[in-house]
Parts: structure tokens; sequence; C-alpha cells
């Protein structure tokens, strides 16, 4: 309880942009409704400030400092900051980014309680695997998962997921830097380049992950094919400014046989015919595939394209006209919109349920843990 209190005091916190979104007259204001049905603005304390800090590269992130502590030292005769930090992911974006915010591209800077539990999950498997390994790679680990109290209401779509109802999280984890691609440009997310893929460390990541079915790709290519040394896909790859632990763990999935992590054949199957899946096989020797997925040919795929479209099932995935792109309207691939693997119908059996669940946050933690396969 001292611990819980302790996180609350120090990261329970959302920004002046976001504070701004809810009040009357902002963007969220008729979307956001309280969980426990009382007067939404009466769940923030608007009197009180904290001193965070927004890395280049962090999103919708903000390091929130310790007491709000930032000394000062000198390293060879030149000033550096130094404090403590918990980085908070869904504490919104500045509030000087606001006349740039576009809702209809799901630009909210909240994040859903789905998509935190989801997250949290994926990066305790993905660390006990690197650990596991013995890998260069590690992870930034996961402190919990604040409820914020507040939620989009029932009949009100997320913007930034396509779902009704979410409730409005926010995701701790340990203090870090962000890689950056570039100094010269605007740089709103910290993924890796080609040029550090295809290091020793980042290409002992993906062979690592790829092994065992675990990949970010737009196309699972390194776990379909058989020669698992081309690592030619979109992988996206988020990490610290050191490139030696992963920051954001959002875009992973499994195909094969990852235990509740793992999509079924089906949704493989599915997803690869609403995005680009038939172009690519199409190109692929059917030789070339690993023998569980010999049976996924163009034809086949094309033909399930044309089941999804003939069917009218298109709105399922934000319309017919998303269909074909190399990735969906809400997230990075087609393989995270048609997941259906046991733990992320786990997650959304959770995130679904009333504030007060029979659940209590230990008794979660410990379901999820027992999820995490042995490597």
């Amino acid at each position: 309880a001292e611990i819980h209190d302790w996180l609350l005091d120090q990261a329970a916190w959302i920004s002046e942009g976001q504070l701004k979104r809810l009040e009357d007259g902002g963007d969220h204001h008729s979307l956001v409704e309280s969980v426990g049905g009382g007067e939404m603005m009466e769940c923030i304390d608007t009197n009180q400030r904290r001193v965070g800090l927004r890395q280049r590269g962090g999103g919708r992130t903000c390091q929130l400092l310790i007491d709000d502590e930032l000394n000062f030292t000198t390293v060879d005769g030149q000033p550096v900051a130094s404090f403590q930090a918990i980085d908070v992911k869904g504490a919104g974006t500045h509030v000087d980014a606001l006349p740039n915010v576009d809702l209809k591209n799901g630009q909210t800077g909240f994040l859903a309680a789905a998509d935190a539990l989801r997250e949290f999950g994926w990066q305790r498997l993905i660390h006990e695997c690197l650990k596991s390994k013995g890998t260069k790679m590690s992870t930034v680990q996961t402190y919990g998962i604040i409820d914020t109290g507040l939620r989009y209401k029932p009949d009100v779509k997320n913007p930034a997921t396509g779902w009704d109802g979410d409730r409005i999280v926010l995701l701790l984890r340990q203090q870090h830097s962000r890689l950056s691609a570039s100094w010269d440009e605007a740089a709103f997310f910290s993924v890796a380049q080609r040029s550090q893929l295809q290091t020793e460390i980042g290409r002992e990541l993906r062979t690592t992950l790829a092994a065992i079915g675990i990949t970010s790709e737009q196309l699972p290519k390194a776990v379909m094919l058989k020669d698992k040394c081309e690592l030619d896909g979109e992988w996206n790859v988020q990490s610290d400014a050191t490139f030696q632990r992963l920051v954001d763990f959002s875009q992973f999935y499994a195909i094969g046989s990852l235990g509740d992590f793992a999509l079924t054949s089906d949704a493989l199957k599915r997803g690869l015919a609403l995005g680009r899946g038939h172009n690519w096989l199409k190109q692929t020797a059917t030789e070339q595939l690993e023998e569980a997925y010999a049976t996924f040919t163009s034809d086949a795929v094309h033909n399930e394209q044309q089941h999804i479209l003939q069917g009218g099932l298109g709105m399922q995935y934000g319309g017919a006209e998303w269909i074909g792109r190399c990735k969906p309207q809400h997230c990075w691939s087609w393989f995270l919109e048609t997941d259906d693997s046991c733990f992320t119908a786990w997650v959304f059996t959770h995130t679904q349920l009333p504030a007060a669940t029979s659940h209590s946050p230990t008794k979660l933690l410990q379901e999820l843990v027992a999820k995490i396969p042995t490597f």
C-alpha cells in the first residue's frame, strides 16, 4: 500500500494540454466521463502542478521528476542536469501542440486500458525472452498502471483505437532516454533505423525474437520464411538512446506456438489478406516458407481478401477503403488488428469490466505473470 500511494503521488498526473481538452470547450469535453458517474472535472485536482520533461521522440510520454527535484553538476566543465524520474505514458502532449492536433488522425495523447495492459504483458514476455537468451538488448521495465477514473462514454469511440468506452489510464515505466534518428527534423517516435537494425545487437535482437515467433514487422517475413537471416522486413523497434533497451511494446505480435500470445492460423490468414500479404506471397516461392505456412499461398490469401470484401466484413476493419493498405487505421500492423490470441482476449475481458471488479491489482498481475511462457 505504501508503494502504491507513493506511485500515485508521483505519477498520477495529466498534462495541461489534456486538461484543456477535457474542460468545457475542449474537443474531449463531450467524449469523456467519470467512471463512477460523478462530475468528470471533479476527478482532477487543478490546484497542483508537477515538473516534467518531454523527450524528443517520446510521443505521449512525460518524465515526471521525483519530488520535483532537478539538480545540476558539471562533467568536463560542462553543466549536466541530474534527476530521477518516472516515465508516464498517456500523459498527453504539450499544451502548445493543441493547434496541430487532429482527432481524425487519432491524436488524443490519452492511453486506453487495453493498450496499456497488453503492452505490460508484452514487455514482461520480451524481457524474459531476451534475458533467458543472454542477448545484449534488454527492456525498460514497467512499474504499473494507474486508472485515472476517466473513460470514453459507452457509445463513444476512442479516436485513437476505434473502441467504444475505453477507460483512460497511465502506464508507468523506468526512467530512460530516447533514440533519435536525426536532430534535423521532427521526431515523434524513437524508431530504430535500418542502419541500427543491421548492427550486431540489432540482428541479434531480431533473430532471437523471430526464432520463437515474435515480430513487429508489418508482414511477418522473419517468422514465416525458412531463412531467418533474411531480416529485410519493416520492423518497428523503439529503443533508448544507447540502443540497448526496448522502450515500447505495443507493436509486437506472435505467430506459431508461443502459447497464449500467439495468433491463430485464421488470424494470420486474415491479416495477410487485409494488408499486402497477397502481393508479397506472389513474389515468394512456396518452398521458401516454413512448412507450417506452406498453405498460405498468394491465391489463398487473395480469395480470403475477396471473401472479406464481398461479405461486407471490411467495416470491422475501418471500411473497405483500408483493405490492401500496408497498415490499418489505428495501429502499426494488420496482425495487431486481427489478433485473436488468448492473451489479448484476456486483456479485453479485464479492461472492459466496470471499475469495481472482483480482480484486485495483485490478482491481475499474478494472472498476467502466469501467462508468460518459460524459455
